[in-house]
């Protein structure tokens, strides 16, 4: 038991290594692990604190961002479709976790086995649209759900799905021009949906 979760650790943190390089690779800007990975400090980003797997280079617009990496085996696209499996789970750590990281919006990035690592992001109808002219290898969006048993609510996300190689050809002034003023509202942003307890309405707040 103690050593298959050693062994999960050692490739949760190799995937972190891996998408860090990765991500810095197609962006030009530097990524790094936060500290508690075991992530090593550089001169090139300043003394910010972190509660996601990365962070990016400071004023890069890939800033905007918490960053939290999913890379399980029995994780399926299916599940992906279907907003099902640990997905819920995974969102619920990376919606609290931005909660705690001041000045970022959640971003979940998964590896799918067999298929592309994606990205879950914030909708924005116009971001959406600048994605869809890139030469993307998926994108669609759709309304996520997870449940807080502590509060007996269900909260719902509307989330763009697109691949890494696409979220990095993304520049610093599209991400800024469509994030940067909504980063203490990431659920104005997302059309957060509380699921009224008992009568399943569903009340939209805000949104682009």
């Amino acid at each position: 038991m103690v050593s298959r979760g050693r062994n999960a650790k050692k490739k949760g943190s190799r995937y972190e290594l891996t998408m860090a390089k990765r991500l810095q690779k197609l962006t030009g800007y530097v990524f790094q692990r936060t500290a508690y990975s075991g992530a090593q400090s550089s001169d090139t980003l300043t003394d910010r604190t972190f509660v996601g797997d990365l962070f990016a280079e400071e004023n890069s617009g890939f800033d905007h961002f918490n960053y939290e990496l999913k890379s399980h085996d029995n994780f399926t696209l299916r599940n992906l479709v279907l907003g099902n499996g640990e997905l819920p789970s995974y969102l619920r750590q990376c919606l609290t976790d931005t909660k705690l990281n001041n000045n970022t919006l959640p971003c979940l990035i998964l590896n799918i086995k067999g298929f592309y690592n994606v990205v879950l992001l914030p909708y924005n109808s116009k971001l959406f649209s600048i994605i869809d002219d890139l030469d993307n290898k998926l994108l669609f969006s759709k309304l996520f759900r997870y449940k807080d048993e502590r509060l007996g609510s269900e909260f719902c996300y509307h989330m763009i799905v697109t691949d890494v190689d696409t979220f990095g050809k993304l520049t610093k002034k599209q991400l800024d021009d469509y994030y940067k003023n909504t980063i203490n509202s990431f659920d104005i942003l997302n059309l957060g949906v509380e699921m009224s307890k008992g009568n399943g309405l569903e009340e939209f707040v805000g949104g682009n």
